[in-house]
């Protein structure tokens, strides 16, 4: 019985999860970027209190330091070297690096 609550309750915390990504995306195109560093946060919260695996979209908008909530051009610079692409945190400095598929 325990377990298929536990089942039940990691399926409402993906759900919202993906809806406070969703939130955060459209707080920061509506540049209240405050708001969306909450709701990254919130999203990351949920991830580790359910041990979630966490989805490509948080792994990649919300900086696993500080918990901001990533936009290009914004809160994060984007550079492609050295055959990946690297994210960098504005706020606090953390680099992600992700490798380039070889073709």
């Amino acid at each position: 019985m325990a377990d298929r609550c536990r089942k039940s309750h990691a399926e409402v915390a993906r759900r919202r999860r993906s809806e406070l990504l969703d939130l955060a995306r459209e707080a920061a195109l509506a540049d209240r970027l405050p708001d969306a560093d909450r709701y990254g946060e919130l999203a990351w919260r949920l991830t580790t209190r359910y041990e979630l695996e966490a989805s490509d979209e948080l792994k990649q908008r919300v900086c696993r330091s500080c918990k901001a909530y990533l936009v290009p051009d914004r809160t994060a610079r984007v550079r492609i070297q050295g055959g990946s692409v690297t994210t960098v945190c504005e706020a606090c400095g953390r680099e992600r690096r992700i490798p380039l598929d070889e073709r």
